[in-house]
């Protein structure tokens, strides 16, 4: 697949509308783009940190070949997940809601609501276990 021209062009002079949000503007751009060997983990930090993590994340999922950390992830890292198969999410479900995650996506409104849903029954079962055992 070859990348447009414009593409390129749109990254160097243009900056995407959410790069202005980008946790990773006021360090370094080194930190992002290191030579072979050097270390990424306070680059990588801070990408967990950003909130626009998943738009940069995708961003680079999208352009093969682009190099640096992006979206706390190295190009290998997100080669791997290019050139694994993946299962449809499942929508609606807690499950997806982790599927959403693991492939760096905003979960979905849906996944959302079943993963709420489950974390509060959750949370109220270990209450009335405590409770049970204060007894």
């Amino acid at each position: 697949m070859t990348i447009p021209p414009d593409l390129y062009a749109n990254f160097l002079y243009e900056p995407v509308p959410w790069m202005r949000d980008a946790a990773c503007r006021p360090h370094p751009t080194d930190w992002w783009f290191p030579k072979r060997g050097e270390p990424v983990e306070q680059a990588k930090i801070i990408c967990y940190t950003c909130p626009v993590r998943n738009e940069c994340l995708n961003y680079a999922l999208n352009i093969p070949g682009l190099q640096g950390i992006w979206g706390g992830m190295s190009g290998r890292e997100r080669r791997d997940i290019r050139s694994k198969p993946t299962k449809p999410i499942r929508h609606g479900t807690p499950a997806g809601y982790h599927q959403h995650l693991k492939r760096g996506i905003t979960p979905c409104e849906e996944c959302r609501k079943a993963h709420n849903e489950t974390t509060k029954l959750r949370m109220a079962n270990h209450r009335q276990k405590r409770n049970n055992t204060n007894d």
